[in-house]
Order: structure tokens, then C-alpha cells, then sequence
């Protein structure tokens, strides 16, 4: 059955009894007869009232309600009834009975205040009828600009709207949306249609490279044309031109709101990925000249309106300030005057489309090809794209609205008289494009255009957070689903997808130096044009304040502010009207109470860009308060008042590192729906009443490191969908009540001492994260196991995102996976990444057929992977390093058997991870070209990026590689016996990253090098012959890359072709090689070479191999001047270098090697330089082959004279490597600390200087911490004369390797050894007795014996370690035998023992002492 709208007149709506007096036509037909008729006696009626603000339950309570604007009615009852019988003979229910007032216009301040009293009326009487309810729910909100119910009556033969009669059918499915999800669609939608401007961007692109290869220091080329045309379009077409890839590039939005400064803090925050908020025009224009010069820039200034022509002056100016660089700056504006000021060039202007060329952006959005009825809709179509005046804008916008309409729904369309309307009144929406949007909007539901006209409230250009844009439609109460289980955010999917296929939203992406959000969240933007028709429809119901000339508002719904610090009433002349309120630029102005408090009625408040010293205490006034984004707060605390807010179901302060503690009150809060304190990592424990929040939904604790009492809390909230705890370490153990959340859909338990167990706090530590063995402690808490805690997870089987990922050292709580994984049916992200622990995949894991990204990266002891990935089709990401590397290692048998099989099923896959994998795979059998699995590889059309690391028994690919057409990335580092590679990786047109490092045998030959006048990097070999008067070097000039390596240097033929390629004004390059080879023949010196290849200041790290020259370049011996942002250096094979730079003053160097500087026989002052402070950051050192080098002194003199002091470098080392140095000796101590010290083939290091060398020291540094471990590998020397070990007692690590004689009969040195607690003894074969001297080391805890064949027992002194609780023999089989004998009593004592006869093997990523 229909209503129709036209026939309804006005409601009125009494409360004085059950009579709901409905005014029509002669029918007059009442709702109260309906309720008569149908229950025969009076029922009592309880009114369930849906506002723009709230949701009130009201009783009858005399008087009369006020009229509601724009609202449906539905009478339901409880019971089942007979249905009705209207005069035509339609069957209906009172499910079906609607009506729609007629008689308000927008939004009725005094029937809101009215109903808002009603409502504080029935919460004191708490009896509620059941036998009817009323139910009223807005089709839309009344907000300012929808067109009122009578407008449209009036207006119906003129629009598309006709006759939108609402369709009325019984039974619960009435009104319920169906569920449409953005993330499956946005493919078809959100993508960007580009037509008709192929030929013009060529044109402009030989036109801008041609003023590149000139002499112009800058060019500016505006490209003008009227609104919705294309040009951000067209500009975003050039900007992505790969011919452009390796400029530094800018984007900048610049917006009606013109601010030089602001323009200019921009393009510095992206040339130098740091933020820029300079206040001062001249430090902005330094900071730019700085970064503009001597390097190719391209930048985009999208969406000028600044005519006055000193400003735009100004601008050029300031952007002409690259002196010998070049720069490319591309203006995008409607005005043709602005674009002739500001340009260099001849201004481009944008064409309007071609009718055909509208018709086929209509054809591509509205799905025409897939239509049954495509021929009768051809001519109509084609006439509507005529009527949208070659706008691009319009017809998307269109051609979406089209795909919903049959042919009859088309010819209206065309025929409405929308088309002959006039221009906007301002001017900026032309009439095509009014029409357009007019009709789209048109074909909206209510609830869809209130979602879309508050979008105003963003400004021009202004990034979209998905997420935060659903809670605020849903806290103006724009999303109401009609019946559960839909739920509000599923509803909001559906919108936003509608609003991306109208091109009312864009996609967009995070500012490149915002760091506020993830990298995973969801971003979009509105069209200029989109932004100008929702402020339209909102009319004067929304201040934007940052509009030049706008005035105080009045009694606006919406207001976007630009300074927190005033009161609201200055900005409004009726601020208690406000609904929603987030200010703008406001980060360096400090947030005052007033600026927000009069706003009584006020459901959003976002101070996301405020600068928040103190939540103020008139937060609590904001009784109908929803929304509350306020991150970032610096006070130790928020007001107790925030917990008066009973209506607020959003909160996030999330990044308030500050604070110490939540309101205990925080569980009065029970409308709390989304709570984010993520970051709040001084928070210690969650509130006693935290676990009353029962309607909690999202929950992101993530980085709260000390919180405790979550345990207890979270199972009380039984709603939750969202929860992530990772980095929380002190949360305890996983209850067993955790199984009853089964809402969950996203589960982030990553790092968490759910995983983990409570750990020592120097496992949190990212830096001792090599060496964790010493710092693990048993997990703490209730004795809980894994399979415990697989049974827990296995109840969660709504879960589509689950991480569970740990540090890969640590022994996790959860060996194995819940069995029933296999019914997690709609899980799409599953990441068990360094799950070392795990052992198997459960038999059901194949059925996970939704399965998208999969993690099993470092599951060093999985088994099973390949049988539980065969049936995994719709895999796109795949993660397998370091996968099953210990699986069968006693046995020797390779696992991953079977995985050839399994990726041939998975056709979808984009990224495959086989670091390490081929060895897990085929053991010591070579993978060459002929291999079946590489083979199979090749046939992965989707790849873009593939992985083969580490695999050392690779020594081909097949020609078959040259199949992956979207192969982006092709990592092939540290295979070392990978020979060359197949012809046809050239033809890979895609290919951007191609990385060959540290594959030692490879011939440098075969990496393809030119393909259509671009270069593949990051490897750039030097090629050049007798025959050429220069290299191919010059081929870099226009390469912009975050990594090059360039090998092979001493084929440059000059020092002009070195210094052409201005490597210093390259902004985007982090590491940096220069490798010359071995006793080459040169065309030049290295150092002339070397002094033109200065780096630029932004490089991180930097590797010079092979460099033959005596003396460094300049850049080289003030390294700290011109490169103060490294943080790793290697100097290798250097053979006449007789002095190093001084790296000491690198503030920021963190990993020091040099190795092969056969020339260096002392490292002293220079090395550290004359500065305080040496290596202030350095913690990992690495000293190989310095076969000459025989002392180095690790003091220096701070201040210089006889006054100085003496002063020991290295204050934070955590692992010093020293090796195959035979003369070395190191004065007059040891760095100080607590750091691994690893010595190789370096036998008089370990001769310690006499005391009277370190006289000279300070005497507080006499008594600096010892190391904390030492391992000696291949010593001649025996054990007593080891001083070392005298001269440090605090040793608690102790590793010998193939060292002979353990010998010692110094009972210092024994003493010395007092504190040690593990003691590894491998591969020491001709060692054929463990020391009696082994009794006295009393701390012992750990006691490893590896590959030890000629010991046979262990000495009976071992009893006397009551202290020692773990002992591992592997490789020794009479002392295995040994250990196992009965007669062994002397082991009674040690509660872990393993016993192997084969050795085992323990695989680290990092250098680590256990891993030799």
C-alpha cells in the first residue's frame, strides 16, 4: 500500500488519552479508530520520540506535544493482529500506517526544549504501557536547506523527485536498508574516471620537460577553467607521471583562504618529512631556499583564488627561491586573471568535454554495459549528457544516480525543468553543475542528504577520518536502522558508499607529515564545487568563521571556529542553537572553557586541532553532549565533571601521554559506545566501575604500557566489537572469562602480556630486543596454558581482524591455535607474526576461505603450512619469512614440502614474503632456473611484490619471471649464490625496486639497467668503455630514490660527471653506497670522484667500499656538518687510508663498521673528534680485519690542554664485535657498560691493560659497570691468561668457541667469574673434560654444552651449583649417554634438561651471541 505524500495536510498529535488524532482528507481516517479496531479496549501508549538530538520514551502526560518537523509515524503493536482491509482491499498492518507532517518548516528549537522536558517528565515515572507503542523516527533530521514536504509537493512536476511516494510493506523487513559495504565496492566506485585527457597531458608534459631541460630555474604553469572541469584531475595526472617519479614532490591545497606562510610551511614539511610551523616570513624563506636549491622540485598549488596581485607576487617570489635547482610549479584556479599573474609560462586552460565524452563517464558510472535495457536508455542518455555542459563533476555525479533508474526514471531526469535554472546567487556553481548536483541530491533519501550537507562543516580540502565522520552522523542522529541486528556504522557504510559513487566524496590521502592517524585508516575529501553546494543547502544554519568577510552568526545548527580562546557568544548570537562545533588551526592557540560552554544544545565538540593544556571543568555543562574528540591533553588528568555527561557515546583523548588516571565515576557513563586511549601511557589502572560501561562497542587501550585491572573490567563488557591492547605488558594473563565477547570483530592482543606474560622492563626496551634471553621472565598470574587460551579464542568466531603478533623471542602463552579457527568464517586479516612458540595451524585452517592477509612471518616451529594454505584462493598478502625454519632440523629434513601446490592456488596474491623460505624448503639442494616452484611462482599475474631474501641456495630465476606484468618490487638480497638474472626481468615494466645487496657471486652484468630512457634502482652500475668519452652515470641526474647504490665508480670518466648528477640536492635519499672495485684500473682518483658525491644532509645511512685514495674529501673530515642525520656507517676495504673521520661527532650514529683498512695502525683522538661527547648514541660497534690496527685508545681529553679530562667514549654501547685484528690491544680499558662483548682471532685484546696505564682516568670511572656478556671464538691463548676476566667480575654471560685449553689455575680469574649465570661451551672438539673449576662458579643458572664430542662426564662439582637449573648437551653423544645413565646423580639437582645427539640450531635475525 502507498500513502501518498500530497495527501496528507498537517498532524496534530494529542496526549490526552489513547485518541491520536490523525487530520486528512474525507476519509478522515483517525489512528485511534485503527487502535480501537484492533485491540477493542482503550490501551495506555508509550511514545518512543527520535529527535535530531535524542531518543525519549514519553508517557501520556496531559497537554499537548508539539508537532514534529519532518517525521514518520508508525504504529506497531506488540501482538499479532488480524490484518486490515482499506477501501481498495489492500491488506495492511498497523506496521504500515504513516504519516508525514506537512506543516513545519526546518527545525523547531521550542518543540525540541519541549521535548526534552517531556522526556525529564517520564523518567519520574517509570510505568510504561505494553500492550502499543508509537514508534517516531525522522525520515531525515530537520536540517536548514532540505527541502521542506510541502516544497515538494509543489515541486513535483518540475524534478525527478515525483511522486516519491513510500513504499509500505508489512512485516519486519519494512524500511530496513540493505547492508552495503564500502570496503567490497569501493573498486567500482571510489575510483577515479579520467577521459578525454590523454592528448592534453602529453601536451603539457613535453612542454614542461622541454622548459626542464633549459636553463629556467622555475617554471609556474596555471591551469585555469570554470568549477567541476577536471583540473585537480589533471593535475593529479601529471604529478603521478612516472617521467616525474623521482622529483622531490609537493602537493599543496591552498584554498580560498590564502596564506603565504602557510603555503610555505607546507612545502617544507614535505621536502624535509618534518613539520614546519615557522611563524616569520624570512625563516620561511631560508628554510626554502635551502631546500629548493641545486635539486629538481615539482610542486602542485591546487585551488588558488588570490587576485591581489602583491600577494601573488609574494607567492612567486618565494617560490623562485631555488637558485641553481629546478623547480616545476603547476597552479590550479577558476580565474584566468590569477592564472595570467601568476605564471611564468602561458597559462593552460582546461576544454569543457565532449558531449560523447560525458556520455561515456555517465556509461562507466552508471554500469550502463552490464544493463538489460542499455538500447532504449542509448538516445536519452546521450541527451542528458549534452545538458551537463562538459563538466566532468556533473556527469559522474549523474551517471551514479542513473545506475538505480529505469527508463522511465531517465526521461524524468531529462526532462526536469532543473536544467533551465539560473547560476547559483554567488556565481559559484554554474548551471550545469547545479543541476546536476540538484538532481542527485534530489534522489536522496532524507536521512542520506542530512549526512551529506553536514560534511560543510569540514573545510575546503580538509581530510575525512571515515570513522569519526560515522559517529558524528550517528550523534546528530542522521543513522537510524530501522530494526536490529543492522547496526548504525553498517548503515553509515552504505552512505558513505553512495556518496563516493556521486563524487559527493573523494578519496584522499593523509597528509604525508600529519603522523596523527594509521597508515590503515580511511580518508576523504569533498570537491570544491560538492563543498559550495552542501554550504548552499545549509543556508544560514552554518557559520563557517574562516571564511573571509563572514559575520556573527545567528542561530546556526553547525559552526566551524578559528580561535578556541574567545568566548562562543562573540562568534553566535544564539549559541544554545549549536549541534556540532570543531574549531580550525587552533593547534598553537590554548583551549578556553568559554569558547564552548554557552553551547547548551551541543552534541559534537572535535578539538582535535586545539592545544589542550587542560580539559576545561564547563565540559560537564554539555548535558546532550554525544561526540567529544579531545587528544593530545598535557594535564595529568581530566575533570571528574566529563562523567556527567550521560548522553556521550564517542571519546577519545587519545596520545595524552600525561595522564595519570581516569574518573572513577567513568562507569555513570553507560551511553559510552566508543572510548580511545590509545597512547595514554602513564594511565596505571582502569576504574573499579570501568566494567558498567556495558554498551561499549570500541575500545582501544593500544600503548597504555602500565594499565592494569583490564582483566577484570573487560569482561563485563559483553558489546564489544573492537578491542586492541597490544603494548600493553602489564594486563596479566588472558581470562578465561575473555570467551564471552563474542561480538568481536577486531582483536589486537600484538605485545600484550596476554601473549607474552609480564615481562622484565628491559624486554620493552626496542633496543635490547637482540639480546632478550637474559631479560625473559616466567609469565606471571594464575597458572594458565596456551591450549587454555586457544579454547578462550575460539569462542571469538565473529572476528575478521586478528593479531597476535610477539617479538619472536619471547615464549609466547599461546603454542597452538583454538581448533575451531576453521568457523571463523568471516576473518580477513590473521597476523601470528614471531609466534616462536607455535607449533602447528589447526586441521581446520583451510576453511578460512574469506582469508585476505595472512602473517606467519618468523613462526619458526610451525608445521603444516602448506596443506592449510592450499584452499586459501582469495589470499592477496602472504608472509612466510622465516617460516618453519626449525621444523625437522634434528632430523635433516627440509619442511615446507607441498608449498609449490599451494601457491598455485592462490591466483589472488599481490605480496609473497619467501625470505629464508627456499632453504626451509629444499635444504642444501640448489634452486635454479629449471625449479618447479619458481616456476609456479611466475604464474602469479597479480604479483606486485615478491620477496626471496636470504635464500642461499638460489642460484637462478627462470625466463618465465618476466610473466609478472605487475611486478613492482623484486628483493633478492643476501642470496649469495645467485649468478645473474633472467633477460626478460627488463621487460617487467613495472618493476620500481630491484634489490641485489650482498649477493656476493652476482654479476652485476645482467641487472637491467636502461628501459625506455628510465633507470631501475636502487643498484646502478657504472658502465663505460675506451670507446666513450663518459659513463652512463649522467643517467641519475633526473633519479630521486630513498635508497642508490652505485657500484663499479672507477669507471667514471671525470669529476664533471660526478658533480652533474647533484647528489646533494636529492632530498629523498636515506642510504647511500659508493662501492668502487678491488684493484680496478681508474680513470680518475676517488677522492675527486668522492668530493662531487656528497650526500644530501637528509641521508641516514652511508656505506663506502673500496675507495683507494689516501686522504678523505672534506664532506668526509667534517661529516657532522654536512651529514648530521646518520645513523649507520660502514667504511669497508680501504686500503690507504691511514687515518679515520672523526665519526665520534655524529650525534645521531647508532651502528658503526669499518672493517679492511689495512692502512690504520692506531685509533685515537681523531676518531672521536675535538668536541664533548663522543658517539653520545652509538650502540652497536663492529671492528673486522684491521690486521694492522694495533691500539686503540677509547679515552680522550675533553677540553683540550693539560686542563682537560679524560673522559671514556661510548656511554651507551650495547654490542662491540671485534674480530680478526691479531695485533689489536685496547687501552687503557674496555668502553664502559653493559654490553655484549664479542672478540674473534684477537688474542691480545684479551691481555688487559696494567693499572698504571689507566692512571690518567677520572676516578668515578673506575668503577664503571663491567660488560654484561663476553664471547671469545677461536682463541689460542688458555684460560688463565685470560686478564680480561680478572679486571671484570661482573661478566654474566660467558660463550667459548672452538677454544683448546680451558685450563686455569688463577684464582682471581675464577673469582672474576663469580656473578656469571650462562656458560656456553661449542665446538670445541679438542677439549676432553668440563674443568673441575666449574664447581665455583656459584651464580650459575644455565649451563649449554654444544658439539663438545671428546667430553664424556661431567665433574662431580657440578653439585655443589645449587643455583643451576638448566642444562642443554647437544652434539655430544658420550656425554648425552653419559647424562642419561642412571649412575648420572650428579645432574639430581637441575630441573630442565635436553639432551640431542644431533646438534641444534637456533636461527636469529640479528647478530646475536647464541647465534654462531
Amino acid at each position: 500500500m502507498l500513502i501518498s505524500l500530497r495527501s496528507l495536510q498537517s498532524v496534530l498529535l494529542s496526549v490526552q488519552s489513547v485518541e491520536l488524532q490523525f487530520h486528512s482528507d474525507p476519509s478522515d481516517l483517525t489512528i485511534s479508530s485503527l487502535l480501537r479496531l484492533t485491540n477493542n479496549t482503550a490501551a495506555r501508549v508509550a511514545f518512543r520520540l527520535l529527535t535530531i538530538n535524542s531518543e525519549y520514551l514519553l508517557r501520556p502526560l496531559g497537554g499537548m506535544v508539539p508537532p514534529m518537523s519532518s517525521c514518520v509515524l508508525a504504529v506497531t503493536t506488540l501482538s499479532d493482529q488480524k490484518p486490515l482491509q482499506n477501501s481498495d482491499g489492500c491488506c495492511f498492518t498497523l506496521e504500515s500506517v504513516i504519516a508525514v507532517d506537512q506543516g513545519v518548516q526546518d527545525a523547531s528549537r521550542d518543540a525540541a526544549d519541549s521535548y526534552s522536558r517531556f522526556f525529564a517528565e517520564a523518567q519520574k515515572d517509570g510505568r510504561v504501557a505494553q500492550q502499543v507503542k508509537l514508534t517516531a523516527s525522522y525520515i531525515a533530521p530537520p536540517v536548514a536547506g532540505n527541502t521542506t514536504t510541502t516544497e515538494m509537493v509543489t515541486q513535483q512536476k518540475n524534478s525527478t523527485y515525483q511522486q516519491q511516494d513510500l513504499p509500505l510493506i508489512a512485516g519486519p523487513s519494512c524500511n530496513e536498508p540493505e547492508f552495503y559495504d564500502v570496503r567490497e565496492t569501493s573498486s567500482d566506485v571510489i575510483e577515479e574516471l579520467i577521459v578525454g585527457r590523454t592528448e592534453e597531458k602529453e601536451q603539457i608534459m613535453a612542454s614542461l620537460l622541454q622548459c626542464d631541460s633549459m636553463t629556467h630555474n622555475i617554471t609556474i604553469l596555471p591551469i585555469h577553467g570554470i568549477g567541476g572541469i577536471g583540473k585537480t584531475t589533471f593535475a593529479k595526472m601529471i604529478y603521478n607521471d612516472t617521467r616525474f617519479k623521482y622529483y622531490c614532490q609537493v602537493w599543496v591545497y591552498v584554498s580560498p583562504r590564502f596564506n603565504s606562510n602557510k603555503i610555505g610551511n607546507s612545502i617544507i614539511s614535505q621536502l624535509s618529512e618534518k613539520d614546519s610551523q615557522l611563524n616569520e616570513k624570512q625563516m620561511i624563506r631560508i628554510h626554502l631556499k635551502k631546500l629548493l636549491a641545486g635539486k629538481k622540485t615539482l610542486i602542485i598549488l591546487d585551488d588558488l583564488w588570490e587576485y591581489n596581485p602583491n600577494k601573488l607576487f609574494d607567492l612567486k617570489t618565494m617560490l623562485m627561491l631555488g637558485g641553481t635547482g629546478n623547480t616545476i610549479v603547476i597552479v590550479t584556479t577558476r580565474d584566468e586573471r590569477i592564472a595570467k599573474e601568476i605564471g611564468t609560462t602561458e597559462p593552460y586552460k582546461i576544454e569543457l568535454l565532449t558531449k560523447e565524452l560525458c556520455w561515456a563517464i555517465i556509461k562507466q558510472k552508471c554500469g550502463f554495459e552490464a544493463r538489460d535495457d542499455k538500447e532504449q536508455l542509448k538516445d536519452i542518455g546521450l541527451e542528458i549528457a549534452s545538458k551537463c555542459g562538459g563538466v566532468p563533476l556533473a556527469a559522474q555525479s549523474l551517471g551514479y544516480t542513473l545506475r538505480f533508474k529505469d527508463l522511465n526514471d531517465w526521461e524524468k531526469v531529462n526532462e526536469s525543468d532543473v536544467w533551465n535554472e539560473p547560476n547559483s546567487k554567488d556565481g559559484s556553481l554554474q548551471n550545469q553543475v547545479l543541476a546536476a548536483l540538484t538532481l542527485s541530491y534530489s534522489s536522496m533519501d532524507r536521512p542520506l542528504r542530512s549526512c551529506f550537507t553536514y560534511c560543510a562543516i569540514f573545510p575546503k580540502g580538509h581530510n575525512i577520518v571515515k570513522d569519526d565522520l560515522s559517529h558524528q552522523w550517528i550523534s546528530l542522529g542522521f543513522i537510524r536502522p530501522m530494526k536490529p541486528p543492522f547496526k548504525k556504522l553498517q548503515l553509515s557504510e552504505k552512505y558513505i558508499a553512495q556518496l563516493l559513487g556521486m563524487s559527493f566524496l573523494q578519496p584522499s590521502m593523509p597528509p604525508s607529515t600529519s603522523g596523527v592517524y594509521h597508515e590503515d585508516i580511511t580518508f576523504f575529501t569533498m570537491h570544491d564545487l560538492v563543498h559550495d553546494f552542501a554550504v548552499l543547502k545549509l543556508d544560514d544554519k552554518f557559520l563557517d568563521a574562516s571564511k573571509q568577510g563572514s559575520i556573527r552568526g545567528g542561530s546556526c545548527l553547525f559552526a566551524l571556529l578559528t580561535d578556541c580562546s574567545k568566548s562562543l557568544g562573540l562568534s553566535l548570537t544564539c549559541p544554545d542553537s549549536l549541534r556540532a562545533l570543531r574549531f580550525l588551526d587552533c593547534s598553537k592557540i590554548e583551549l578556553c572553557g568559554d569558547a564552548f560552554s554557552s553551547a547548551a544544545s551541543l552534541c559534537i565538540l572535535d578539538l582535535s586541532e586545539c592545544h589542550i593544556n587542560q580539559l576545561p571543568d564547563s565540559i560537564g555543562h554539555l548535558q546532550h553532549l554525544k561526540y567529544l574528540n579531545a587528544p593530545g591533553i598535557h594535564d595529568k588528568s581530566i575533570p571528574n565533571c566529563i562523567t556527567r555527561l550521560k548522553k556521550l557515546n564517542y571519546l577519545s583523548i587519545r596520545g595524552s601521554s600525561e595522564i595519570l588516571e581516569l574518573p572513577e565515576s567513568i562507569g555513570e557513563m553507560e551511553e559510552l559506545v566508543h572510548l580511545d586511549l590509545s597512547g595514554c601511557s602513564k594511565i596505571k589502572e582502569l576504574p573499579e566501575l570501568f566494567g558498567n560501561l556495558k554498551n561499549m562497542e570500541h575500545l582501544n587501550l593500544s600503548k597504555c604500557s602500565d594499565v592494569r585491572g583490564v582483566s577484570e573490567q573487560l569482561v563485563s563488557l559483553k558489546k564489544l566489537e573492537y578491542l586492541d591492547v597490544s603494548y600493553c605488558k602489564n594486563i596479566g594473563n588472558l581470562p578465561r572469562e575473555f570467551s564471552s565477547l563474542t561480538e568481536l570483530e577486531y582483536l589486537n592482543l600484538s605485545f600484550s602480556s596476554y601473549l607474552m606474560g609480564i615481562q622484565d622492563s628491559l624486554l620493552w626496551d626496542e633496543e635490547l630486543y637482540k639480546y632478550p634471553a637474559d631479560n625473559i621472565s616466567n609469565p606471571v598470574g594464575p597458572g594458565i596454558d596456551g591450549i587454555v587460551e586457544a579454547e578462550i579464542l575460539g569462542t571469538l568466531t565473529r572476528v575478521k581482524y586478528l593479531k597476535l603478533c610477539i617479538d619472536g623471542f619471547t615464549t609466547s602463552l599461546l603454542p597452538k591455535l583454538p581448533e575451531s579457527l576453521g568457523s571463523f568464517s568471516q576473518l580477513k586479516c590473521l597476523d601470528l607474526s614471531g609466534s616462536f612458540t607455535l607449533y602447528k595451524l589447526p586441521a581446520s585452517f583451510g576453511k578460512l576461505h574469506d582469508l585476505l592477509h595472512l602473517d606467519l612471518s618468523h613462526c619458526f616451529r610451525v608445521e603444516g603450512v602448506p596443506e592449510a594454505l592450499i584452499d586459501l584462493s582469495k589470499l592477496k598478502y602472504l608472509n612466510l619469512s622465516g617460516c618453519s625454519a626449525g621444523v625437522n632440523e634434528q632430523e635433516q629434513q627440509p619442511s615446507l614440502r607441498g608449498l609449490q601446490e599451494a601457491i598455485g592456488n592462490l591466483t589472488e596474491l599481490r605480496y609473497l614474503n619467501l625470505h629464508r623460505c627456499l632453504k626451509t624448503m629444499y635444504g642444501d639442494q640448489h634452486v635454479d632456473e629449471s625449479n618447479a616452484f619458481l616456476g609456479q611462482i611466475s604464474t602469479l599475474s597479480s604479483l606486485e611484490h615478491l620477496i626471496l631474501s636470504q635464500n642461499e641456495n638460489l642460484y637462478g630465476l627462470p625466463e618465465s619471471f618476466g610473466k609478472l606484468r605487475k611486478l613492482r618490487t623484486l628483493n633478492l638480497s643476501y642470496c649469495g649464490n645467485l649468478r645473474k638474472l633472467p633477460v626478460s626481468i627488463s621487460e617487467i615494466g613495472s618493476l620500481k625496486f630491484l634489490n641485489t645487496s650482498h649477493c656476493r657471486r652476482f654479476d652485476e652484468t645482467t641487472l637491467p639497467q636502461s628501459r625506455n630512457n628510465s633507470v631501475l634502482l636502487p643498484h646502478f652500475m657504472v658502465l663505460a668503455d675506451d670507446s666513450q668519452s663518459s659513463s652512463n652515470l649522467i643517467k641519475l641526474k633526473d633519479e630521486n630514490p630513498a635508497i642508490l647504490e652505485i657500484s663499479r665508480l672507477e669507471r667514471v670518466k671525470s669529476a664533471a660527471e660526478a658533480q652533474s648528477i647533484k647528489l646533494s640536492g636529492k632530498q629523498r635519499i636515506e642510504e647511500i653506497k659508493f662501492k668502487w672495485t678491488k684493484d680496478a684500473e681508474r680513470f680518475v682518483e676517488d677522492i675527486e670522484i668522492l668530493q662531487e658525491l656528497m650526500p644530501p644532509a637528509c641521508s641516514e645511512y652511508l656505506v663506502l667500499q673500496g675507495y683507494n685514495s689516501i686522504f678523505f674529501p672534506p664532506w668526509v673530515t667534517s661529516i657532522a656538518s654536512y651529514l648530521p642525520r646518520l645513523v649507520s656507517v660502514s667504511i669497508m676495504e680501504l686500503p690507504n687510508c691511514k687515518s679515520l673521520p672523526p665519526l665520534g661527532q655524529l650525534g645521531n650514529l647508532q651502528e658503526l663498521h669499518i672493517e679492511q683498512m689495512d692502512s690504520i695502525s692506531k685509533i685515537g683522538a681523531d676518531f672521536y673528534g675535538c668536541a664533548a661527547g663522543a658517539f653520545p648514541k652509538l650502540r652497536t660497534f663492529r671492528l673486522f680485519r684491521m690486521e694492522s690496527l694495533e691500539e686503540w685508545n677509547t679515552e680522550y681529553t675533553c677540553g683540550g690542554g693539560e686542563g682537560g679530562s679524560h673522559v671514556l667514549v661510548f656511554p651507551i654501547l650495547t654490542l662491540l664485535d671485534v674480530r680478526d685484528s691479531p695485533k689489536l690491544r685496547i687501552k687503557p680499558c674496555l668502553p664502559r657498560g653493559e654490553y655484549f662483548l664479542d672478540i674473534r682471532s684477537c688474542d691480545k685484546v684479551l691481555y688487559y691493560s696494567p693499572l698504571e696505564e689507566r692512571c690518567n682516568i677520572i676516578p668515578e670511572e673506575l668503577s664503571y659497570p663491567a660488560p654484561k656478556g663476553l664471547f671469545m671464538y677461536c682463541s689460542e691463548q688458555p684460560l688463565h691468561e685470560w686478564s680480561l676476566l680478572h679486571q671484570h667480575n661482573g661478566f654474566k654471560y660467558l660463550g667459548i668457541e672452538q677454544c683448546s685449553d680451558l685450563t686455569c689455575s688463577s684464582a682471581e680469574i675464577i673469582r672474576g667469574l663469580s656473578s656469571l649465570e650462562t656458560l656456553s661451551l661449542r665446538d670445541s672438539r679438542s677439549i676432553t673434560a668440563v674443568p673441575d673449576w666449574l664447581g665455583d662458579l656459584s651464580s650459575l643458572i644455565r649451563l649449554e654444552i654444544v658439539n663438545c664430542s671428546g667430553i664424556q662426564t661431567l665433574p662431580e662439582s657440578l653439585q655443589q651449583l645449587t643455583n643451576l637449573e638448566e642444562l642443554t648437551v647437544s652434539g655430544c653423544p658420550d656425554l648425552v649417554r653419559w647424562c642419561k645413565s642412571e649412575s648420572s646423580t650428579t645432574l639430581a639437582h637441575i630441573k630442565f634438561k635436553v639432551y640431542t645427539i644431533y646438534p641444534a640450531k637456533l636461527y636469529f635475525e640479528g647478530a646475536t651471541p647464541f647465534a654462531h
